[in-house]
């Protein structure tokens, strides 16, 4: 894939996941619109969706737009018109942001764009667990009406949540729990500012007394070298008999 760009022109690529198979998009709306107000973009999509993006796919962009491939110096290597790397997510896990950084190419994720939509998911599965959704949807799809007693669920009410990392979807999530009757809300975050979580009705503690006091461990830190394999054995260990462990963000924050 080459595309001349002329003076005056930025040319914006998509990389190869966001259509199907078929050539179809794979998301109904990609934001491509907002591009519209502005006639000297020019956008075009990679041939082809590789596990890692190549430089000859970058070819003359100024801006990439990433959704799973992963971004590494190589990619990078010889794209000089190269400007910026945007993610369409959240997450530098998948960009080498020091190549980046080196090869003067800015990297950006669209902070705050998931926090409602994965808060409201986080929910969803607490709701779930807790009231067997899955097991009494089988048993009614069976015929087993009956058997439903021996799945009695339990409320949110009174339980206390442990959030690892309290970011924007974290904060989201407390947010969103406030009418469910539930405890004050513990977090482990060492990089939010106390004044923060105070405004927000959270106990920051450190992560050994989170695992053992919260009866949902949900978290939503960021995968990085500091996180990575945060929960393990021995945090695992900690938590109380009947306790949930919700994990929203990357898998390679728990040692599975």
């Amino acid at each position: 894939m080459t595309v001349k760009t002329s003076a005056g022109r930025f040319h914006v690529a998509w990389t190869g996941d966001f259509k199907a198979d078929d050539g179809s998009p794979r998301f109904r709306e990609r934001g491509v619109d907002v591009f519209a107000a502005y006639p000297h973009i020019e956008q075009s999509m990679f041939d082809e969706h590789r596990p890692v993006i190549g430089a000859d796919q970058i070819g003359s962009a100024q801006g990439v737009i990433v959704l799973a491939p992963r971004v590494t110096a190589a990619s990078l290597a010889g794209s000089d018109d190269l400007l910026a790397i945007g993610r369409f997510g959240v997450g530098f896990d998948n960009v080498d942001v020091e190549a980046c950084t080196s090869a003067d190419v800015v990297a950006f994720i669209t902070a705050g764009s998931v926090d409602r939509s994965v808060a409201e998911a986080t929910i969803a599965w607490m709701l779930a667990l807790t009231h067997h959704l899955r097991t009494k949807d089988s048993l009614l799809r069976s015929g087993r009406w009956n058997d439903r007693s021996a799945y009695m669920g339990s409320e949110l009410r009174d339980r206390t949540l442990g959030v690892v990392g309290l970011g924007g979807i974290g904060r989201k999530l407390v947010e969103l729990l406030a009418g469910f009757g539930m405890n004050q809300p513990l977090a482990f975050d060492p990089l939010v500012d106390p004044a923060i979580a105070a405004s927000l009705g959270v106990r920051l503690v450190e992560l050994d007394e989170l695992m053992a006091a919260a009866d949902f461990v949900s978290i939503h830190c960021p995968l990085n070298h500091q996180t990575r394999g945060l929960i393990g054995r021995g945090q695992l260990g900690r938590m109380k008999s009947g306790a949930w462990l919700i994990n929203t963000a990357r898998g390679g924050i728990v040692d599975e």
